[in-house]
This record gives structure tokens, C-alpha cells and sequence, in this order.
């Protein structure tokens, strides 16, 4: 039975919703669908429509219900007001190493119940030190478990109703508690992540992520939006002729002048080419790196002590018996935190994988809130900060057989057990990123590698691409050059869906704007499944594309929606569209050969195959 929505909790509508027939049908979701209503749902979506962004409260029965179904669907979103603390969270610190990173997470932390999971580190004297110095509970694996065992641990060490996971390279802004907490008020959600900003960057707003400046970059440069040279930003250019100087000195200097910007300029421009091409050469050893990696990693997994199957069967006390005894704890209130040291600058970073991760990195899920679910415009949250509900998680502990993905694994099955998990974006949380472009291409490799284990785990759900076989159709025939054939193809396909709206008032418009959206959402799934998992394909495409129409087509489908995305992202435009493009395909390139290097290892293709649906519309 479907737990309704608390009395007074406001829900507003997403904002891709789009409302037909007046209210009778609604589009959009997670994932996106066409859903429709009856008559009596009409005045309540009308309502919620010019509520806005602030949404309202239902007060009457059909219109609580009404607002549970719309939640459940991901047509609209859960919005409390933020609530002052204290708040009944423990947090859970994964640790490895980087005593550092971690004083800057527990000074963030101060004030709240933490407990560090030092993850088996070789300096294990330098981690207790901070925990000890920060007030924290600290617990030490005798050998490296992994993430996944880490926040086991804590988890079966934790009391409190709810458990916040949260990396030791992360540091919550405040008033984060405050935000997400309040999403808990609806029984069904049992996790809520915060947005995962870099480190160090000035966000939309102008205003920093993680504490420093607006427009530090991390590596001692103005991050500006130009393009700033890896070892300090271009020089100045020389102060203008004194006024007393004779016409012919003020020519001279400023000929002088303007010769010397050129030389500059020309001299970063050669700079930052060659940074380009030593940033695709150490890509591609990072991936034949990372590749060969992948056995070391998967003979060390074989070694850990524990399995995902003892850790769902072993009682509480078990998992505590796993762990060295604790630190005797310091009361936050008697013994306040030390500040955190300094932060840190990054002297191998680059000014362009700088702004490259300000404008996509892979933790950042964007600055729309969801409902997370796979299929959808969030298909799964990070858990380098994550809250959930202690109950309803206990029986679904982390896979620590996984080292990687495992947040992924952990989201999914979460969704399948009938919970909701939530991302607000409201929140933010500093991360401090990857800036060297070995460690960056390595890691978005090691991403990929975990794709074979999740399709094996949840069958059919990491399909590289779901498409309509009547869109397939259209957009072959499209390709080959044919457009009235497949003009004819979307005009069928739209004259059958209209069939299945019979009675539905403007059937005819929405039925050919659901047939516009599907085509161009899969030829934007196709582009993505040759730029990653399809990517020796789509590298032939981008070859071929001067010689033949069909590779035109195929590269248009992978760098059309790149560009587009340059061109609406703000951040994006802090890189010429050129290196956007480049840094872009690398980054995918670089995600895909992790998924074939899985694929290959675990002898299963389910990570590359596509999942073709043929609707029949009307039935």
C-alpha cells in the first residue's frame, strides 16, 4: 500500500512538466512518460501549475492523493522548507590516507557525531591524530576493504535515525543538514544526496563552492573564463605612453606594445596546443594504464575479507567486531575543532581541466532537483555525500565486492525495493577534484570498469541506449538520405499514437510533439552510445564522415548535442567551443574504454547492447 504524503508537506510540479488537455495529461517524469488523469485532477494540477516553484499543500484527500501519485512519478517534487537543527544524523568518513583532506572534512563537520572509517591506510597514526584533534569517533580496518566496506562499518556503528556518508575529500556547506533532513518527512524516501560541486571554483552565481575567493582556480590563477596558461596567468600588458611623451615615442611604444601581445598571444596559443596534445597522449596512457590495472584490482578484490553476502547476513554485532575498538570520543562542545589547514593549491593543475570539471564533472548532477531512478534525467546519485534513513537501509548494505559503482549498485536497489531517493540540489557540497590529466582520464576509466558488474547485477538496465524501433526507422532512413520515407515513418507513428488519444482534446498536437521528442531523444542516445560504449564505432564514423552520408549523420548525432551543450551551459563557454569538443570526447572515450575493458574481462557483451523496444501505439 502506497504511504501518502504528510499533511502539509508542498509539492510543486517539475519544471519539464508540460500540462495538455487541460490537465487530463501531463508529460514528462522519471523516467518520461505521458501520463493522464481524470477530470477531477484538472483544478488540482491547475493549481499547482500557478503555484510555481514554490509549490503548495494539498489540503483536501483527492488532492493529497493526487500529489502522491505526481511524486511517485517524478511529475513533481517534494519542497520543505528548510529546518534548523540539531538534527538526529551520524556522519560516516570513509578514509584512505590524506590526513589533510581529511581535517578540511572534519572541520566542516564540527559540531555533528562523526565517525572516521580508516580503511585499512598505511599512516594510520596521522589519520587518528586529525580524528582525535576534530573530536571524531574513529575506527580502523586492519586491511583495505574498500569504500563499500567502509561505510558499512559506520553504517552498523551508527544509532541515530539517519546516517549522512560523507567522503573525506568532500566538505559540506552549511546549513546542508538543514535542507535535506526535511526531505525524510516523506516516509517513502529513504536517501537524499546533496549537489557535488569542485573545489575552488566561483559557481553560476559568481559565488566560490568550497570557501576560497570568487575566481581562485585552485592552481594560483584567476579563473576568469579566458584561457589561462597552467603555469600563472599571461603577463600584463604594458602601461599605456606617459602623456608627455612626442607623438613618435607614443607610436613606437605602442607598436612595441602591440608586437609583445602578439608574441604572447601566439606564444600561449603554441602553449595550450601543446598542452592538448600531452593532455590526449597521457589520456591514452592512462587508459592502457588503467586497463592493465584492472586485474590487479580484481586479484585484490579476491583477497578482502569479507564478502557483500556475509555483510547482509552477519548480525550487528559482527560488523563491530570487524573493526578495531574506537578512539575514546572528545565532545565537540568541550573540545571545539581546530581549524582546518590551509587549502590547498594544486601546482600540476590545469587552467583547462579546471573549468572543464567547473562545467561537467562527474559528481555533479546538475541544478535541477529529481526524483533518482535508473531511466531518468537522474539516473543515480554519487555517494561521496549521502543521507539515508538508518532503517531502511540496514538490509541493503553496500556490495563490497564492488570497488567501483557501488553507489550506483546501492541507488538501484534501493529504487527497486520501493524507496525513493532524492537529489536537491539547494545543498552543496565541495569536492576537491582530479587536476592532472593522468589521474582525470584514469579515473573516468576506472568508472567504466564497473559497468560489466552493474549489468550483471541489474539486468537490462545499463543498456547502452532504449530507443523506439519506429524511431530507429525514421532515423536510418534519415541518414541514407531518404527524408519523405521518413517523414512518412514519424507521420505513421504519430497517426497511430493519436489513434490511442481518441477523445483526448489537441490529440493531434501532443501525439506529433511526443513523436518530435522521441526521435530527437534517440538520436541524442545514439550519439552518446558511439561517442562512450560504442566508441571504435563512432571513431570510424568520425573518419568516414567526409566520404559517405551515413557516417555524416552518425558524427553530426555525436558532436550536435556536445555542441549544444557548450552553447547552454555557461560554465561551458569559459572554453572555446573547439576544446569543449575535444575535452568532451575524451572524457567519453575515456568512460568507454573502461566499459569494453569490463566487457571483455567479464566475458559479457549486456553493458554494449542496445535495448530496442517496437511500441505499438494505440493498443
Amino acid at each position: 500500500m502506497t504511504r501518502p504524503l504528510p499533511p502539509g508537506l508542498p509539492v510543486a510540479l517539475d519544471a519539464d512538466v508540460s500540462l495538455w488537455a487541460g490537465g487530463r495529461v501531463a508529460t514528462g517524469g522519471s523516467p518520461w512518460r505521458l501520463a493522464r488523469f481524470k477530470d477531477a485532477a484538472g483544478p488540482h494540477l491547475a493549481a499547482l501549475r500557478r503555484a510555481g516553484a514554490r509549490g503548495l499543500a494539498p489540503a483536501s484527500p483527492v488532492g493529497r492523493a493526487l500529489a502522491r501519485q505526481l511524486v511517485d512519478r517524478g511529475l513533481a517534487h517534494p519542497v520543505p522548507a528548510p529546518r534548523p537543527g540539531p538534527h538526529p544524523v551520524t556522519v560516516v568518513v570513509p578514509a584512505y590516507r590524506r590526513p589533510d583532506e581529511l581535517a578540511r572534512c572534519l572541520a566542516a563537520l564540527a559540531g555533528l557525531s562523526v565517525i572516521v572509517v580508516d580503511d585499512g591506510s598505511p599512516d594510520a597514526a596521522s589519520l587518528r591524530d586529525v580524528a582525535d584533534a576534530h573530536g571524531a569517533v574513529l575506527v580502523r580496518h586492519t586491511a583495505n576493504r574498500g569504500p563499500a566496506a567502509a561505510r558499512n562499518t559506520g553504517l552498523a556503528l551508527a544509532r541515530s535515525p539517519f546516517v549522512a556518508f560523507v567522503d573525506s575529500d568532500c566538505r559540506p556547506e552549511p546549513g546542508w543538514l538543514d535542507t535535506l533532513v526535511p526531505y525524510f518527512d516523506d516516509p517513502r524516501v529513504a536517501a537524499v544526496a546533496p549537489r557535488i560541486v569542485p573545489d575552488g571554483i566561483a559557481d553560476d552565481a559568481g559565488e566560490s563552492a568550497g570557501g576560497r575567493g570568487a575566481g581562485d582556480g585552485g592552481d594560483g590563477t584567476a579563473d576568469t573564463g579566458a584561457a589561462v596558461a597552467s603555469d600563472g596567468p599571461l603577463a600584463p600588458a604594458p602601461a599605456k605612453a606617459g602623456t608627455q611623451a612626442t607623438g613618435r615615442a607614443r607610436v613606437t611604444a605602442g607598436a612595441g606594445a602591440a608586437a609583445g601581445a602578439k608574441a604572447r598571444v601566439r606564444a600561449a596559443a603554441g602553449a595550450r596546443a601543446g598542452r592538448l596534445v600531452e593532455a590526449a597522449r597521457t589520456a591514452a596512457s592512462a587508459v592502457r594504464a588503467a586497463v592493465r590495472g584492472t586485474a590487479l584490482a580484481r586479484s585484490a578484490a579476491a583477497k578482502r575479507p569479507k564478502t557483500f553476502a556475509a555483510a547482509r547476513t552477519e548480525p550487528v554485532a559482527a560488523a563491530r567486531a570487524s573493526a578495531a575498538a574506537p578512539t575514546t570520543p572528545t565532545t565537540p562542545a568541550t573540545a571545539p575543532a581546530p581549524a582546518a589547514p590551509p587549502t590547498r593549491t594544486h601546482p600540476t593543475a590545469h587552467g583547462l581541466l579546471l573549468r572543464y570539471e567547473h562545467a561537467r564533472s562527474s559528481l555533479d548532477m546538475g541544478v535541477a532537483p529529481a526524483l533518482v531512478r535508473p531511466g531518468s534525467k537522474v539516473g543515480f546519485v554519487p555517494t561521496a555525500t549521502l543521507i539515508v534513513r538508518r532503517d531502511a537501509v540496514q538490509d541493503t548494505a553496500f556490495d563490497e565486492e564492488m570497488r567501483l559503482g557501488e553507489d550506483v549498485d546501492f541507488v538501484w536497489r534501493l529504487d527497486g525495493l520501493g524507496h525513493h531517493v532524492r537529489y536537491q540540489p539547494q545543498a552543496r557540497v565541495a569536492h576537491t577534484p582530479r587536476l592532472t590529466w593522468s589521474a582525470w582520464a584514469r579515473r573516468r576509466h576506472e568508472y567504466g570498469t564497473s559497468a560489466a558488474a552493474l549489468a550483471a547485477r541489474h539486468p537490462g538496465r545499463l543498456a547502452p541506449l532504449r530507443p523506439s524501433g519506429w524511431n530507429l526507422l525514421t532515423l536510418a532512413l534519415l541518414a541514407r538520405g531518404k527524408p519523405l520515407p521518413a517523414a512518412g515513418s514519424a507521420v505513421l507513428s504519430a497517426a497511430l499514437l493519436r489513434r490511442g488519444l481518441a477523445g483526448t482534446p489537441s490529440a493531434t498536437a501532443l501525439s506529433a510533439t511526443v513523436v518530435a521528442k522521441g526521435l530527437t531523444a534517440d538520436a541524442v542516445a545514439v550519439g552518446h552510445a558511439l561517442r562512450r560504449e560504442w566508441w571504435p564505432l563512432g571513431l570510424l564514423c568520425l573518419a568516414a564522415s567526409p566520404r559517405g552520408a551515413t557516417a555524416r549523420a552518425a558524427a553530426a548525432a555525436m558532436l550536435a548535442p556536445v555542441a549544444a551543450e557548450w552553447w547552454t551551459r555557461r560554465p561551458a563557454r569559459a572554453l572555446d567551443p573547439v576544446r569543449w569538443i575535444a575535452l568532451r570526447l575524451a572524457d567519453d572515450l575515456c568512460y568507454g574504454t573502461g566499459v569494453t575493458a569490463s566487457a571483455w574481462r567479464d566475458r559479457s557483451a549486456a553493458a554494449l547492447l542496445p535495448d530496442v523496444r517496437f511500441p505499438i501505439p494505440g493498443r
